[in-house]
């Protein structure tokens, strides 16, 4: 339970810092914000980003069920959080519909790629430490 509360923390901390970096990103690039810049927009971006950092931080709870092979667990980790932020994209308007589908599909490449990276520095860090404390336990 306690590595539950832990990994929603962790989650909605990610999903707002996430959150934070891509309105900066809107700010520096968009010209006309006051779209963006809205009470309302702005309340359901807080409590979206905070929901996908958590679709996508507590599921990696599955890579403690050691029986399931790593692609299973990547496959259900990763794709837990997807389905959950795409939904979330549609409902805060993150995906631009009525830009046209090239437009969708960019939208969902830069997703998918986004995850993809935070997952594989999440991956490296992990296998790093492994190292790690295998190289004290052979010292032993």
């Amino acid at each position: 339970m306690k590595k539950v509360i832990r990994n929603i923390v962790l989650g909605i901390i990610l999903g707002l810092a996430m959150m934070t970096f891509s309105l900066l990103f809107v700010l520096l690039f968009v010209q006309d914000v006051s779209e963006i810049l809205t009470r309302e927009n702005m309340i359901r971006n807080i409590w979206c980003g905070a929901l996908v950092g958590v679709s996508f931080y507590l599921p990696s709870l599955i890579y403690e069920q050691e029986k399931l092979p790593r692609s299973i667990q990547t496959i259900i980790h990763m794709g837990i959080g997807f389905i959950v932020y795409f939904i979330v994209a549609i409902y805060a308007q993150w995906i631009p519909t009525t830009a046209g589908p090239w437009a969708i599909v960019g939208f969902v490449v830069f997703g998918i790629l986004g995850a993809l990276t935070i997952w594989f520095a999440f991956y490296l860090y992990y296998k790093n430490e492994a190292t790690r404390i295998n190289q004290k336990l052979s010292k032993r």
